[in-house]
């Protein structure tokens, strides 16, 4: 049996994230497990470590990236608010330099219908939910089932501004070239409207 993940949790999304964005804001990698008297692996935790003034703070790789913050917990396990705040505890002190604090955000309080084990733990209210869908065809037929028809009209209206300034096509990147080249075209046009706009 597997974990509850959402793509966040998945390693081809985390590992590049925690080598460039991770990397650029100063976090180290340090993943908490939890094991079973045998040994086996109940849960893990894929945290980071950085410095914020005199604290070792640490939080779940992803950071604001990521809508989803979830551990991964081997189906079936119950862990309740002290057996999370042990495995932190047991976290911090085998982190070299330790870890004073720790800040988990964008916690959903269940995942795939189950209830996530770190919502246990003493928590805020986030200020804005988060919502997830399952994509459908035909795609018009999702939007009319999601989306009000004021909400579409001013999409429309929004594409036919955007038609304004030249054609429109909608296009996948097939491979990695492809994706650069993408990514190089909207951070040119990103950073020209930011400009325009004295940003």
């Amino acid at each position: 049996s597997v974990a509850s993940y959402s793509a966040y949790q998945r390693q081809d999304w985390l590992i590049p994230w925690a080598c460039a964005l991770g990397r650029e804001q100063g976090l180290s990698p340090v993943i908490a497990v939890a094991r079973a008297a045998d040994g086996a692996p109940l849960a893990l935790l894929p945290l980071g470590v950085r410095r914020v003034g005199p604290l070792r703070l640490a939080e779940l790789l992803g950071g604001k990236d990521a809508n989803f913050h979830l551990g991964l917990f081997h189906p079936g396990v119950r862990l309740d608010a002290q057996d999370l705040r042990d495995l932190l505890n047991a976290a911090a002190a085998a982190t070299p330099g330790g870890i004073d604090l720790f800040e988990l955000l964008n916690l959903p309080l269940a995942w795939e219908g189950a209830p996530n084990p770190l919502a246990a733990l003493a928590r805020n209210r986030s200020p804005s939910d988060a919502y997830k869908s399952a994509l459908s065809a035909p795609g018009e037929a999702f939007l009319k089932r999601r989306l009000s028809g004021e909400t579409r009209k001013k999409l429309r209206k929004k594409e036919a501004k955007l038609a304004e300034l030249g054609p429109i096509r909608h296009v996948v990147a097939r491979d990695a070239d492809a994706a650069r080249a993408i990514l190089a075209t909207y951070q040119a046009q990103k950073t020209t409207r930011m400009q325009a706009k004295g940003i």
